[in-house]
Parts: structure tokens; C-alpha cells; sequence
């Protein structure tokens, strides 16, 4: 390794020490867990989507369906609660790992 003036912590003679202002350090054990979170946010987001979906689709069949008794619709709104109910903790989940992401990403130095 060589010594410059612009990098004093020495150099390879094929890299040079990027300014201050170009670039930021993180930890890699820090940068892998934003990144964790994040992609598992992203599939928390597109799993509660696509409950989403599904929700509003069988509840315009269901009401708009007139030849439910009493039993089916016991059976349809049991049927809606079973897939509603793995949502609130998915986004509970969601809200968690963001936040967390969030704060990590705040104790990085960028100025």
C-alpha cells in the first residue's frame, strides 16, 4: 500500500480515495439488515395486496349474491374473517420492520 495526502489511510495503486461528499459508510451487518427489511416489507406489502383483492372480490359476490340463507351466510362472513384475519398482524409486521429500517438508516452518517 501507498501513502497519499488525499487518502492517509493508504492505498492500493489501482484505487483511488473517493471524497468525502461521493460516498457514505455502513457497516455491512447494517446494510444487510435494511435490505432485509425492506424486501420482506415488499412481500408483506404484495401478501396483504393480494388479500386485499381477494377480500373485495368475494364480498361483492357475497352481497350481491341473493340466494344466500342464513347458513351461507354464516359460512360467507366465517369464510371473510378466516382471510382478514392474517392481514392486521401481516401489517402490524409491515409497520415493525419499516419503522425499524427507518432508524437504521438514520444512524448512518451522510453529511
Amino acid at each position: 500500500m501507498t501513502f497519499a495526502g488525499d487518502c492517509p489511510e493508504g492505498r492500493s495503486q489501482d484505487l483511488t480515495c473517493a471524497e468525502a461528499g461521493d460516498k457514505i459508510l455502513v457497516d455491512r451487518k447494517k446494510f444487510k439488515r435494511v435490505c432485509s427489511l425492506l424486501l420482506s416489507s415488499v412481500d408483506e406489502l404484495t401478501y396483504a395486496r393480494h388479500r386485499e383483492i381477494f377480500l373485495k372480490s368475494l364480498r361483492k359476490l357475497f352481497f350481491e349474491s341473493v340466494g344466500l340463507d342464513d347458513s351461507g351466510c354464516a359460512q360467507a362472513r366465517l369464510l371473510l374473517e378466516a382471510y382478514s384475519d392474517p392481514v392486521f398482524p401481516t401489517l402490524a409486521q409491515l409497520d415493525s420492520n419499516l419503522e425499524e429500517a427507518f432508524n437504521l438508516m438514520r444512524e448512518v452518517n451522510y453529511d
